[in-house]
């Protein structure tokens, strides 16, 4: 399946996350999943094959000549538990939903108020 890592993420709000309260451009799905590569959590991926395994997929993520990357349902979980270790619920609720939309690969559903 195709995973677009180019896409804003929409906040709970309605509004594309930021970088922070003083530089507010827009956080694109490659910039989160590549944070979350690069900090593992060490209790769960205690193994180096489940760490090579993290850095061939950071490879693929962070790959700025490709907008689209093509990732197998189990990588989708492994970003998931990824994200879930260092984000709040306010990233990790978009995120996950840009996930889970690559993985029945549809479109992001829009919110019925748009």
């Amino acid at each position: 399946m195709k995973l677009n890592v180019t896409q804003q993420v929409i906040g709970f709000n309605g509004n594309p996350l930021t970088k922070s309260e003083k530089d507010d451009s827009a956080v694109d799905l490659r910039e989160i999943l590549v944070t979350a590569c690069l900090n593992p959590d060490p209790k769960e991926f205690t193994d180096g094959t489940s760490k090579y395994r993290i850095y061939k997929l950071l490879k693929r993520v962070s790959n700025e000549d490709e907008d689209e990357v093509e990732i197998k349902a189990e990588e989708i979980a492994t970003l998931k538990k990824l994200v879930a270790a260092i984000y709040p619920v306010a990233v990790l609720g978009p995120v996950y939903d840009l996930l889970e939309d690559a993985r029945s690969n549809k479109e992001p559903e829009k919110d019925s108020d748009d």
